[in-house]
């Protein structure tokens, strides 16, 4: 799943579509969100979230928060609450 997510993120970045990117970008932040890699997911998650409120993508702003959310439930679940309000 990494390789392919990797393959799509390289695509993506040279069509410069900004949606599809911000999805690849929360594909990635998934996939180390289940190999427990919180702060890479999070970073992938960040940089969705970014371009998804430049875009103004609703839901992606709003799935994208509640996926940084989960990278904060083993470490900080007052933190992850902030994401999930």
């Amino acid at each position: 799943a990494l390789y392919f997510a990797n393959y799509s993120f390289k695509y993506i970045s040279e069509i410069k579509n900004d949606e599809l990117l911000a999805f690849t970008l929360r594909n990635l932040g998934d996939i180390y969100l289940e190999k427990k890699e919180y702060l890479k997911a999070r970073s992938f998650y960040q940089q969705g979230l970014k371009i998804s409120q430049n875009k103004q993508h609703n839901f992606l702003v709003t799935t994208i928060t509640a996926c940084i959310g989960d990278t904060y439930l083993n470490e900080s679940p007052t933190t992850a609450l902030d994401y999930f309000m």
